[in-house]
């Protein structure tokens, strides 16, 4: 085994999913670590028994408060960056950024993200992917079945109006020591992390993996707005990223234009499935479109005013676990 590899795999209250997934990739050549964002004991407990069973490390919440101790990481001052596991709000920003602490922690030296409902169908993929680090800063698969992508997405690819993307942190390799940015814990967590790294020029998708299907606009009403209001986010940290200058988002004059193009965008959007007769579509966009409203420039500049002020912090946290 190759104590310098490894694959972060995130799971949350689904541990008959995370079973079959784990089993997937087994028997590994590198090293396993499950972090555990489960609600409920009950799933906590199960989780760890799969782990354990098949010899793999798993981070769950006294891992996660070990690690504090371990490296005297204040809670408060460190909130921008971390959360504990097992609370009912979305963690998968905060979840990402220990298993990306971790590893550095660790000193490995290459790592794959992998969630809980992909299917590997080729196991030499994940070594492919390590090795592929050598050329390129982050590596990754394409996905089939369930397209990563939120609901709005869907719809605009269903109407030929499909938005740019890049590969997936559902399933998704890089070096540790490459890492310049922390993610931060809303929607889209994974490709504005990755077009902060200007990523879409240093990166490759290669071979494919399947994530589990499910019906795009059933939780609309759930997911639909906090979806959006990381879609945002994602659509300025990508025009920046094109003009090379992630400085525009310190401006709220650029955020001003990223909601007004967005609101055009839903109006568009609209027409087309009003065209097509897609009333489903209509209903959903219309409802979103709505709540999205109360999604003004000073909110999402105000996000990334306090991501700046905090990278030099999350800097200093991320080399002194290697000191």
């Amino acid at each position: 085994m190759n104590n310098k590899l490894g694959v972060f795999l995130f799971t949350k209250d689904r541990p008959a999913v995370f079973g079959q997934t784990l089993k997937n990739i087994m028997p590994a050549n590198h090293r396993i670590f499950i972090i555990d964002d489960s609600l409920h004991k009950s799933n906590q407990t199960k989780n760890e028994e799969i782990t354990n069973k098949n010899g793999c490390s798993y981070l769950g919440i006294k891992a996660f408060q070990d690690f504090m101790s371990s490296y005297k990481l204040d809670p408060d001052i460190a909130s921008f960056l971390l959360n504990r596991p097992g609370v009912p709000e979305w963690n998968l920003g905060y979840m990402r950024n220990f298993a990306l602490l971790y590893a550095k922690s660790l000193k490995l030296e290459i790592i794959l993200f992998m969630d809980d409902d992909i299917t590997v169908t080729d196991k030499n993929l994940i070594n492919e992917l390590f090795g592929l680090t050598n050329l390129y800063h982050f590596t990754g698969a394409h996905i089939s079945g369930m397209v990563d992508d939120s609901i709005l997405g869907h719809i605009a690819t269903a109407l030929n109006k499909p938005s740019e993307r890049t590969l997936s942190g559902g399933f998704m390799a890089f070096c540790p020591t490459k890492v310049q940015h922390y993610f931060l814990n809303f929607y889209n967590e994974d490709w504005i992390w990755l077009f902060l790294h200007y990523a879409p020029n240093d990166s490759i998708q290669t071979g494919e993996v399947f994530q589990a299907i499910s019906d795009p606009l059933k939780s609309y009403k759930r997911n639909g707005v906090f979806q959006e209001f990381g879609e945002r986010l994602l659509e300025a940290v990508m025009v920046s990223c094109h003009q090379g200058e992630h400085a525009l988002l310190a401006s709220e004059d650029f955020w001003s234009s990223i909601v007004k193009e967005r609101n055009n965008y839903l109006t568009e959007l609209r027409a087309d499935a009003a065209r097509l007769g897609r009333h489903d579509f209509i209903m959903v966009i219309d409802f979103i479109e709505k709540k999205a409203n109360d999604i003004d420039a000073k909110i999402l500049h105000h996000i990334f005013q306090n991501y700046f002020l905090n990278l030099r912090s999350f800097e200093q946290i991320y080399q002194s676990l290697s000191d």
